[in-house]
């Protein structure tokens, strides 16, 4: 039999408004949870357009809980709006334009510094 090690965490509330967020021109993101698996989350917020943008280092899934706009991976544009998925692959050059709150996933956890911006 095999045992692998896990951290416990405590069941209970993250509240949005209390995590301190990233901000870069109009984007906002607000990690609620990284530090107890191998993916984050996040709420990330869109008001406006925002540069072209590689993440070196996760893939990202966003789940648009609000608004609409567009999203251009690898060049080519998506137009999205609420309920809609979008999967960026990790090292996919990708924008996005609009007014949107999502739910953003990052594997492995979201870092700032292994975003890179292009334009």
């Amino acid at each position: 039999m095999r045992v692998v090690s896990r951290k416990i965490v405590k069941a209970g509330v993250i509240k949005s408004s209390e995590v301190q967020p990233f901000e870069r021109g109009v984007l906002s993101i607000r990690k609620l949870v990284d530090d107890h698996s191998s993916v984050s989350f996040a709420i990330v917020k869109i008001d406006g357009e925002d540069d072209t943008t590689v993440d070196t280092g996760a893939d990202t899934f966003d789940f648009v809980l609000e608004g609409s706009g567009t999203y251009t991976i690898n060049g080519t544009v998506h137009e999205v709006t609420k309920g809609d998925l979008v999967y960026v692959p990790k090292g996919s050059s990708f924008s996005h334009s609009g007014q949107m709150t999502m739910l953003g996933i990052h594997n492995p956890p979201f870092n700032p510094e292994k975003l890179e911006v292009v334009s």
